[in-house]
């Protein structure tokens, strides 16, 4: 008995509503019977305590019986019936109660109490959620309020026709991820209709005066009252936020906190497309790296990850056992190079969803997680505008250019672009040209290579590249920087690939490009089967991404050796670079003027 119990309460927010009271809601029925106390003072004969047991027995099976109706007349809950539902019934007949069997005690009638209880609560939850029988709910039905979509603009920056629908598309897509993960339940949105209502809201100042949110100034425009949990997606770029390369963040669901109007409208995700559009969002699936973002902010909204979870990550609000968990901590740094469905929501069940303890929040108890019917997706579905990337020259303030160094770095690419398309059966990493020849924009940086090295080369450093050169935000960079030092480097992010090695006349000068390409288009390493655990892969030294103990062979080098981890795998599970619509077919660039 204990064990339904546990299992009612863990359904009780699945239905979306939840019910106002100051205490566990008990059956009306259950007034009726004599509390524990009294029935211990009654309780001398043994028939005492069985006509106490008797009675619950009988309200137990009469409402699991009204649980049952409720769950095929709804379509709500309906594994837990038990054989199943036929044209909004259920196939077996009402639940009878059972005889007892065992030794009296006082416990006997407190399980039984606390069963009633939980099924009272969870009959409740589908009254308010389906309008039937509300008069008979002590207290009244509160609505949940569903997360409003907001697309902001900042006073500098002005919208992008139909960014809206891109972005009711992309929390369809969530949703749909959320599905896959809970058996149907996903997190609420608010809808217009049957599609996914996104708001534009102009914002009052510009885009790095907002150092950490707008939260509070979109309220005060859709949401005075400050009840509505807001998900919001900007346009542009944080200036506050963008040293620390994170693609977005969110407010926390406080653990063990009522369910109040109050406790939703201070939850909040924030989002600045600048931060995140780029080659492996944009031209990857419709911001695909702002699918995963989504997914994981709302999963801080919902209450992922408690400090008591046992994989708690000590630095912050994630985890740190499993890389393919939505909430795992140093996934964060590697999102862009896999795809929203290679995650998994907790795995083991150990920390936040369904892990089955008393003792820690579980996101399944939130009420913010429903089933309902998948949103109408936009129409038509909008399709990705495929960015190409921009070759660039960049020369630090304390350097001179070097003559000539454009047509090496336009002649390396090409040497790249021809490998690729004996790999691939013509196709190759697109890049902006200047006529037929790849274009190379050279661009004077205001700083010396060795303050440049200390500030990283993180969102603000693109986002620099791209504003000097006037360049799109999604536009993904191949960055070659003078280096007059003896030493060199090269960084790969999800924002591009930038080098100090200059030197780009040796023969094997475009692997290393080659190589960080591959990971930009989406060569997720985490879910590959060899996978080495570091940066590549460790089972043939012929593969470009190979990292293992052998040095690679780069005269032969193959790209993805089997086709089974990052190019033409066929799996569903991990991203395959052949899906990437800016690996494509044109015709070789000139690669001398």
């Amino acid at each position: 008995m204990t064990g339904n119990l546990n299992r009612l309460m863990r359904v009780l927010a699945a239905a979306g509503l939840a019910v106002a009271s100051s205490g566990m809601v008990l059956s009306i029925a259950i007034a009726a019977f004599a509390s524990p106390s009294a029935a211990a003072q009654e309780a001398d004969e043994p028939e005492t305590l069985l006509r106490y047991i008797a009675e619950r027995d009988a309200l137990i099976a009469s409402q699991e019986s009204l649980l049952n109706n409720y769950r095929c007349m709804f379509n709500i809950d309906t594994n837990l019936v038990p054989g199943g539902c036929q044209n909004g019934r259920p196939i077996h007949r009402p639940t009878m109660p059972g005889v007892f069997e065992g030794t009296l005690s006082q416990r006997d009638i407190q399980v039984r109490d606390e069963l009633v209880a939980a099924q009272e609560q969870l009959l409740n939850v589908y009254r308010c959620r389906f309008g039937i029988d509300t008069h008979i709910v002590p207290g009244r039905c509160i609505e949940v309020v569903p997360i409003q979509a907001v697309y902001a603009v900042p006073t500098d920056v002005d919208p992008v026709a139909g960014r809206e629908s891109v972005i009711a598309h992309i929390v369809g897509e969530v949703q749909k991820w959320y599905r896959s993960q809970t058996g149907g339940r996903h997190p609420l949105f608010a809808r217009d209709g049957t599609s996914i209502s996104v708001e534009t809201v102009r914002l009052a100042h510009p885009q790095d005066t907002y150092p950490y949110d707008a939260a509070t100034e979109i309220r005060l425009q859709i949401d005075p009252k400050a009840v509505t949990p807001l998900l919001v997606i900007m346009e542009g770029r944080m200036e506050g936020r963008t040293a620390d390369d994170a693609c977005g963040w969110a407010s926390l669901w406080d653990f063990g906190s009522a369910y109040t109007l109050e406790n939703l409208g201070r939850l909040y995700a924030h989002i600045p497309i600048a931060h995140c559009a780029h080659v492996v969002s944009i031209n990857r699936g419709l911001f695909s790296r702002i699918a995963e973002t989504i997914a994981h902010e709302l999963g801080h909204m919902l209450g992922a990850v408690p400090s008591c979870a046992p994989n708690h990550d000590t630095r912050s609000a994630h985890v740190d056992d499993d890389h393919r968990d939505l909430m795992y901590i140093a996934g964060i740094s590697k999102w862009g190079l896999g795809s929203l469905g290679s995650f998994v929501l907790d795995a083991g069940n150990d920390d936040y969803y369904l892990h089955g303890r008393d003792d820690c929040y579980d996101i399944s108890d939130n009420p913010l997680l429903v089933a309902e019917p998948p949103a109408t997706p936009p129409d038509p579905v909008p399709t990705p505008e495929v960015v190409p990337f921009q070759a660039v020259y960049a020369v630090p303030s304390d350097a001179d250019p070097v003559a000539g160094r454009e047509s090496v770095i336009a002649r390396t690419v090409g040497e790249m672009q021809k490998w690729y398309r004996s790999q691939t059966g013509g196709r190759h990493p697109l890049f902006a040209r200047d006529g037929p020849l790849i274009s190379v924009e050279t661009v004077r940086l205001p700083q010396p290579l060795d303050a440049i090295r200390v500030n990283g080369y993180g969102f603000h450093f693109y986002n620099e590249i791209r504003r000097l050169l006037r360049l799109a935000p999604q536009t993904p960079l191949l960055i070659i920087i003078e280096n007059t030092g003896s030493g060199c480097g090269s960084v790969q992010t999800s924002q591009g690939f930038t080098t100090t090695c200059t030197d780009l006349s040796y023969q094997y000068s475009y692997v290393g490009i080659a190589a960080n390409l591959a990971k930009i288009l989406g060569a997720n390493l985490f879910c590959a089967p060899n996978f080495d655990g570091g940066f590549g892969v460790d089972d043939d030294n012929r593969d470009l991404l190979y990292d293992g103990p052998q040095g690679q062979d780069r005269g032969n080098l193959i790209l993805d050796v089997g086709n089974d981890d990052y190019y033409l795998h066929g799996r569903d599970d991990c991203y395959d670079i052949a899906d990437n619509p800016l690996l494509a077919v044109e015709p070789p660039a000139t690669t001398t003027p």
